[in-house]
């Protein structure tokens, strides 16, 4: 009774087991129907929060997603087994018996998916999120260019009366009558 109270004991004390990455892939289908080994950027946070404990990312999780530094490739789409390591980091921390439990992993990994598929990394989250970041701080500067500079051309233009509106009365135009527009 004493051996299977600690075996259990034990046990309770690994925060991650079988079952959680059991879970895991079982949670990744719904977003990976296709077996592509991918998901989008924009379906992780949905994801994440899918996840049972000790897994689950729950929402607001983008900046722990920033935090993650996670590696994408083209499509902005992120490969299971990086989100995997990440989230168990996440739960373990960072520490040596972490490096041999990844090793593991991609072991079992390359086990269950022999036709792993090779991809390269382009960017990372942090990088995309700095990216757009910057993109909107330029779109932002150029609409405001844009904008001083139609309105400098109008102040330049001189004004004629044709292109004197005043609320419809054309009289001092030298038109009879009024313009109405509804």
């Amino acid at each position: 009774i004493l051996e299977n109270f600690n075996i259990a004991t034990e046990e309770s004390e690994d925060p991650l087991g079988e079952d959680d990455f059991e879970i895991f892939y079982e949670v990744w289908e719904k977003f990976d129907p296709e077996a592509t080994q991918f998901i989008k950027y924009s379906a992780l946070s949905d994801f994440a929060d899918a996840l049972p404990e000790p897994l689950r990312v729950a929402k607001p999780n983008k900046f722990q997603f920033l935090m993650m530094d996670l590696p994408m490739v083209s499509g902005d789409r992120l490969h299971c087994l990086d989100i995997l390591f990440a989230f168990t980091t996440r739960v373990l921390g960072d520490s040596d018996g972490l490096d041999s439990m990844k090793v593991m992993m991609e072991e079992k990994f390359m086990e269950a998916n022999p036709s792993k598929k090779l991809y390269e990394p382009i960017v990372t989250t942090t990088k995309r999120k700095e990216e757009e970041r910057c993109a909107a701080v330029i779109q932002k500067a150029f609409r405001k260019y844009r904008l001083r500079m139609s309105m400098s051309a109008l102040g330049d233009r001189p004004c004629s009366q044709l292109h004197t509106l005043c609320n419809g009365d054309l009289s001092a135009s030298g038109a009879e009558g009024k313009v109405h527009y509804d």
